[in-house]
């Protein structure tokens, strides 16, 4: 009876664990902690710029299925009830810091996405589809170290800037925007 106690703990923890890896959203799982902005304007974003707390359900999860089978393999060796629980804590301690380590390191690797309006203003690019005299053209252009695609028109409107021409951005329309060709230094 003990070893199917474990076994449902881990089977349990894994299954839960499951779950939250399909259908878990990107809010790292912080208990108490979601997008409700609780009457408040204070400039807080609901968490998403934090890591992952080592008191998250996935974490815990792991914990579980780690403590579960341990508890389990010591309990069929026939450890009695307090040894396969106490040699269950070890593993499952390892299993919760490899996942949240895991989910440290995820979200390292994280680059914020968001472009606020007008940010792209004054950042340079580079032609990738040729602007010509009252057509629209396209232009990559880094911005928050990323390197986004815009449409693009002359700044004049009557010039033709070339593939590969280094060109700066001076206005911003959504996905559009005007541009000028950058000086090139001797």
């Amino acid at each position: 009876m003990q070893v199917l106690i474990f076994v449902a703990l881990a089977v349990s923890g894994a299954m839960c664990l499951g779950v939250a890896a399909l259908f878990g959203g990107h809010d790292h799982g912080d208990f108490g902690h979601g997008d409700h902005d609780m009457g408040h304007d204070s400039g807080h974003d609901g968490g998403h710029d934090q890591a992952p707390s080592f008191l998250s359900p996935r974490v815990f999860f792991a914990f579980l299925v780690g403590f579960g089978v341990a508890g389990a393999i010591a309990s069929a060796y026939g450890v009695n009830t307090g040894w396969a629980t106490g040699i269950g804590f070890i593993p499952g301690i390892l299993m919760a810091v490899i996942a949240w380590s895991v989910g440290y390191f995820l979200f390292k690797q994280q680059v914020d996405s968001g472009i606020k309006p007008n940010q792209v203003i004054n950042c340079f690019g580079v032609v990738t589809c040729a602007i010509r005299p009252g057509n629209v053209g396209e232009v990559d252009v880094s911005v928050n170290r990323q390197i986004i695609s815009y449409s693009a028109r002359s700044e004049t409107g009557d010039e033709t800037i070339d593939v590969g021409v280094r060109v700066r951005v001076t206005k911003e329309f959504g996905g559009h925007v005007t541009v000028r060709k950058e000086k090139v230094a001797n």
